[in-house]
């Protein structure tokens, strides 16, 4: 009984430690959200997002000490011109100190008709776009194709992505958010659209809905705004669906607008040495910080048996009296094959509740919207 209570509270402190440190930084986060059916709707909030980050530096080579950067997509002319679908994105990487990448084709600016190329409409063959999407500032929209992910990096402006950059906050327009931001339990009480902020080493900072707004061509904006700049990446969920000729009943499609962030800040010389936000983040958001610095398990073995393994060993090895015999006996073949050193750092990831599983299996620590980490069965984030 006592080596029981003994487990407990190591397991518990660091929760509870994770838990207040959570709320701390949260409590030192602004949030700026609005929505409205049009422009002038979340005009004020914008302009109020954009005070909160300092004057705008424009195109200016970097790195700057304050200020903001603003990119709208339409062009010198506002251009009506639809762009051919590329990832990674980089008509911003010099001159605004910005990388997009998409799991799809590309991404792409358009208007939302017309043009020589037609706009959303011809580009995905839903002439309903023409009419569903407004532009917060004419004339083009920025959209991925072939996905509804936008992974968003930062780099010192005039670097060309030489040196990679944090900033202390990101925020987006969106237009036709129709999903709710959680009032609703029709659709399982979660909105469409969401803001998910990493900090340079792939760690959550904050996350939150895109509120939304009933109608067509509707406008919704949001941003945080943090002390420091402390976001490395920030990933964009526009939508439940990606984009496309058909849009049935229960999907969300979105497209955006206006991107509004800090200005980029050079990265702490302790966190140049472990890689750059390009391939960090992703790394973190697909795999888990435990698949990013464990070596896979032996070939002879399938992935999902090490998924298995790596999920058992970070979750039920906490809660040992409910694990089977076989189950130990996988993870001690696990540990002897990765060695002693591997097994040591495993446990304090985990004893640090912030580590995440692999994108199947077990997911373990992080903390949920109410600051709680959690310990569950999970497939991951899409």
């Amino acid at each position: 009984m006592p080596f029981l209570q003994l487990m407990l509270r190591s397991l518990l402190i660091p929760l509870a430690i994770g838990a207040l440190l959570t709320q701390a930084a949260r409590a030192e986060t602004l949030v700026f959200q609005a929505a409205g059916p049009t422009a002038e709707s979340i005009q004020s909030t914008v302009e109020a997002y954009r005070a909160a980050l300092g004057a705008p530096n424009g195109s200016n080579e970097g790195p700057l000490a304050e200020g903001r950067r603003e990119i709208n997509w339409d062009g010198i002319g506002a251009s009506d011109v639809t762009t051919p679908p590329a990832t990674p994105f980089d008509g911003f990487l010099d001159t605004r100190g910005a990388r997009f990448t998409t799991r799809g084709t590309g991404l792409s600016q358009a208007p939302p008709a017309g043009g020589p190329e037609g706009g959303l409409a011809r580009l995905f063959d839903n002439p309903s776009y023409g009419t569903i999407f407004a532009a917060f500032s004419p004339l083009r929209l920025f959209t991925p194709v072939g996905s509804h992910l936008t992974d968003a990096f930062f780099f010192i402006p005039g670097s060309n992505g030489e040196d990679p950059a944090t900033v202390a906050g990101f925020g987006a327009v969106f237009t036709d958010v129709d999903r709710p931001d959680g009032s609703s339990r029709k659709f399982g009480g979660r909105g469409s659209t969401q803001l998910q902020y990493f900090d340079a080493d792939g760690k959550v900072l904050f996350s939150g809905f895109v509120p939304s707004s009933p109608g067509d061509a509707s406008q919704s904006f949001f941003g945080v705004v943090f002390d420091e700049a402390v976001i490395g990446s920030v990933r964009i969920t526009s939508g439940n669906a990606e984009p496309g000729p058909d849009d049935g009943a229960k999907l969300d499609v979105v497209m955006m607008d206006d991107f509004i962030y800090g200005e980029p800040q050079p990265l702490p010389e302790a966190a140049r040495g472990r890689g750059t936000p390009r391939s960090r983040p992703r790394r973190a958001i697909e795999d888990g910080p435990l698949g990013a610095r464990l070596a896979p398990w032996p070939q002879e073995r399938s992935s999902a048996s090490f998924r298995a393994g790596v999920g058992w060993l970070a979750c039920t090895s906490r809660r040992r009296s409910g694990t089977s015999r076989r189950t130990w006996r996988e993870i001690s073949r696990w540990r002897r094959w990765r060695g002693a050193a591997v097994s040591r750092r495993t446990t304090s990831i985990v004893g640090s509740g912030r580590a995440s599983g692999s994108r199947r299996g077990a997911t373990c620590g992080g903390s949920g919207s109410s600051g709680r980490p959690r310990c569950s069965s999970s497939r991951g984030a899409a």
